[in-house]
């Protein structure tokens, strides 16, 4: 008797562990785990590509007029990722422009006088100071193993029940044959009209065509250079320079909280945080971003529940940090 009653005691223990799990099963619409919505949020940034980001380098020789830009170039050297050399070409020019001015102009008229404010134009010179700046950059072995031969691109999940047939439109009889209308033309009967009068009319020759001519620094007339040597080798110079994709960072989750289960007019909906952290932090991107590793972001995400499929994804929305101007 004793043994039947532990036996019955046991399969009541057992019922209620499976009826407990049964309620803590993660596709239960009272129940999801932050790991699950961890998982779901990581997959998400990397369909979108937005586990990673990248950067963009120019390298080999250029125009560089930007100040603080050339001083990356220069951490970047000094952080052994790149090579870099600079070169200043720099001129002064006077030319002349013509400038509309007022001036006073006196009439008489009748014995009446007065003065009327008239415009004319007049050539003034003008003062321009060129400054220009040409930077040859190359990657070094340690900045090459940064760099990202092709980009990639967000995953496109294909919803399997909707999919359609392929076709090809070329076996249909209808896009192999010519069903273009042709209508003799119809002249306006109240002017006469020569056969040589309708060709004129509708032909087209490339004599009717004008292009435009640039003007370039060489088109500026009555220029006086100082020291126009600078502007000549700046002239002749060759620039060819590429730009590469450097590999930045890269983002994941790594905490969901603050999860509630909500009922929203029938339909079960999850919503929770998710704390972010970038790692895999380089050197280029410390100076171009500032950036450093387990730097955070905070999302917002919102699950909806389905009955066939469990828990699935719906939006993923960036919080936007507060900025503290206690520093500023």
């Amino acid at each position: 008797m004793k043994k039947t009653l532990r036996k019955v005691q046991l399969l009541l223990l057992l019922a209620v562990v499976v009826a407990f799990g049964a309620c803590q099963h993660p596709h239960s619409p009272d129940n999801i785990q932050g790991k699950e919505i961890l998982k779901q949020f990581n997959d998400y940034l990397k369909d979108n590509v937005m586990d990673r980001s990248f950067l963009t380098l120019a390298v080999g020789t250029y125009e560089y007029n930007n100040e603080n830009m050339r001083l990356q170039l220069r951490q970047m050297e000094a952080a052994g990722l790149i090579t870099y050399d600079v070169e200043r070409y720099a001129w002064w020019e006077k030319s002349k422009y013509s400038a509309r001015e007022p001036h006073q102009v006196y009439h008489s008229f009748w014995g009446y006088s007065y003065y009327d404010t008239e415009y004319r134009y007049v050539s003034r010179d003008q003062y321009d100071f060129q400054d220009h700046y040409i930077v040859t950059v190359a990657l070094t072995s340690k900045g090459q193993r940064l760099v990202v031969d092709e980009l990639p691109t967000p995953v496109v999940k294909e919803d399997e029940d909707m999919r359609a047939p392929d076709v090809d439109p070329s076996k249909y009889p209808w896009n192999n044959a010519d069903l273009t209308e042709q209508w003799a033309e119809v002249l306006n009967p109240f002017i006469e009209h020569s056969s040589e009068d309708v060709k004129e009319a509708t032909a087209t020759t490339e004599a009717d065509k004008t292009t435009e001519k640039s003007t370039t620094e060489a088109d500026k007339k009555d220029v006086v250079r100082i020291d126009a040597e600078r502007y000549k080798k700046y002239t002749e110079l060759t620039l060819n320079s590429e730009t590469l994709n450097i590999e930045a960072f890269r983002l994941k989750g790594i905490k969901a909280r603050n999860i509630q289960i909500i009922d929203l007019a029938g339909i079960t909906i999850a919503r929770a945080e998710i704390v972010a952290a970038t790692y895999d932090v380089n050197d280029m991107t410390r100076i171009v971003y500032g950036m450093e590793n387990d730097q955070r972001v905070l999302y917002k995400v919102e699950l909806q529940y389905y009955y066939d499929k469990g828990w699935e994804l719906q939006s993923v929305e960036e919080v936007p940090m507060a900025i503290d101007t206690a520093e500023l």
